[in-house]
């Protein structure tokens, strides 16, 4: 979660993470499209930190590599119906929905706001329902 929402920062994004984002309805061979700078601590890294630290077997951990593999390409891949859609928002909208399982709900950048922990929508998501509101007003003046 972390690491990816640190390569969203407005100059690593453009240096980085916008080679990732070129897909804006991703497939599974986009979960590995990454620039060599960001899959090193934003994707290897990542995948090995939770198993060191937890000085996991080695059976461990190459099954949690093999999950998490696997998790990431059905994400992209629009596979995990439950987990596909909030990734494909976050293709589409950029500022939401940059963990896995709930870590967006616990950190308040679910692209809805979430109600599993009592937070409140996100500031990204209330400014993008502001920007669709006033999108939608200038459309129908324009039709008027």
């Amino acid at each position: 979660y972390w690491t990816h929402r640190a390569f969203h920062w407005g100059p690593l994004y453009k240096a980085v993470h916008k080679f990732h984002h070129r897909f804006k309805a991703p497939v599974a061979v986009a979960a590995a499209y990454a620039n060599p700078i960001e899959f090193i601590p934003g994707n290897a890294f990542g995948l090995v930190l939770g198993p060191l630290l937890t000085n996991a077997h080695p059976y461990t951990m190459a099954l949690c590599f093999v999950l998490s593999i696997t998790n990431t390409s059905c994400v992209h891949s629009g596979l995990w119906p439950l987990t596909a859609q909030k990734h494909d928002d976050h293709h589409q909208h950029f500022n939401f929905e940059f963990g896995v399982f709930i870590t967006d709900d616990i950190f308040g950048t679910s692209f809805a706001g979430s109600t599993l922990f009592g937070t409140k929508p996100s500031k990204e998501y209330i400014r993008f329902m502001a920007r669709q509101e006033a999108s939608s007003k200038a459309k129908a003046n324009h039709q008027d």
